[in-house]
């Protein structure tokens, strides 16, 4: 007479081999998504900035007058913040300045402009300051802002992260 056993659960290798691959899967899955993340704080801050940057250019092409009847229009640059401001120079206890403060996730890693700063000429929106070898500013290792004397904006990728 044969008993027919019939087992109901699992074994503890099962469950083992079970639990190693859904800490597999969520640890991938967490990876990925704080990478997404910073990407996209990183695109954020760059399209705030480059939005900033041309407002300060069409106000000096436009020859809209700050508080002191100045038409310069420039944008300085520090680590965790970027400054807009109206004059030939940036003046640190000017009232009129604007501070805006690097979003979390994105730092400005490298600046190489005289001074820390671009200023746009009226009426033609060119860089009054402008130094071939000093042209561009670096955001989080991941993009390059360079700037022509013109004025104009290119912004290119750093690295392929």
């Amino acid at each position: 007479m044969k008993k027919n056993l019939h087992h109901k659960g699992f074994t503890l290798i099962e469950v083992l081999l079970t639990m190693s691959l859904i800490g597999i899967i969520t640890s991938i899955s967490y990876f990925g998504v704080s990478s997404f993340n910073s990407s996209t704080y990183d695109a954020a801050f760059i399209d705030r900035l480059y939005s900033d940057i041309k407002t300060q250019q069409l106000k000096a092409m436009q020859l809209t007058k700050g508080s002191l009847g100045v038409n310069s229009y420039g944008v300085y640059f520090q680590k965790n913040n970027y400054t807009l401001f109206t004059g030939d120079v940036f003046n640190s206890n000017d009232l009129d300045n604007y501070k805006v403060t690097v979003d979390s996730g994105a730092v400005i890693n490298e600046v190489a402009l005289p001074d820390n700063s671009i200023i746009f000429e009226p009426l033609t929106g060119e860089i009054k300051n402008f130094s071939q070898n000093q042209n561009y500013i670096d955001v989080s290792e991941k993009f390059r802002i360079v700037f022509s004397r013109l004025g104009t904006v290119t912004i290119t990728m750093t690295s392929n992260e």
